[in-house]
């Protein structure tokens, strides 16, 4: 067979060749595909059952939704909660819980950050309740297994304190700037409140 007629035969044969192996890239690539939008859609995190919770009022829920995106990139947070509308709060109260849990300490500067928000004019009104665990710095041994209460009070002048009540009447302020815990009087704190109405509306 001369030459001419072996390229002749050949040809066909690696076009034949080539549109194989391109559709076998182009099929890899619709695998990849759809295995991406699929890992988009999957959590990231393992669900982890906590009794945290916290509620917030006194401002919209897009000025919400930018302060938790801007604590979570404050402290390098993964996807770490979610959030409700109170019912009949006209879209200014909210309950926000988190189903991959989260440590105290960064529970504690939650609450200070979003009484206090960074680039807002507004001051909303905050509380968060979880069980002590031994875990951390700030948890008192007297507390381990009691249910706290979390909150900013009125007359806070500091601005880097948290003041903390547990359901036995226990107090202490937490100072999340010199890492420093106290405890304190009886007098000056607030009495627990159980949050019986945000499970409540939670669960609605």
């Amino acid at each position: 067979m001369d030459t001419g007629s072996l390229i002749s035969h050949l040809v066909p044969l690696v076009v034949i060749i080539a549109a194989s192996v391109y559709k076998l890239h182009q099929r890899k690539k619709s695998k990849e595909n759809v295995a991406n939008e699929e890992a988009k859609t999957k959590p990231t995190q393992e669900a982890v059952e906590n009794d945290k919770v916290l509620f917030i009022q006194g401002l919209k829920r897009e000025d919400l939704e930018r302060m938790i995106e801007d604590f979570r990139s404050m402290y390098e947070l993964a996807d770490f909660c979610r959030y409700q509308i109170l019912p009949n709060s006209f879209s200014q109260k909210f309950v926000l819980y988190f189903p991959y849990d989260l440590d105290f300490e960064t529970l504690c500067y939650l609450v200070n950050y979003l009484h206090y928000p960074i680039g807002f004019s507004i001051q909303p009104e905050v509380r968060a309740w979880t069980t002590a665990k031994a875990e951390g710095k700030w948890l008192k041994p007297e507390l381990i297994g009691r249910r706290l209460m979390l909150y900013i009070p009125e007359d806070d002048k500091d601005y880097t304190q948290v003041h903390v009540t547990s359901e036995d009447g226990i107090n202490y302020t937490i100072n999340i700037a010199s890492h420093f815990s106290n405890l304190k009087s009886n007098s000056s704190f607030e009495p627990y409140q159980r949050p019986i109405a945000l499970r409540a509306a939670m669960e609605n």
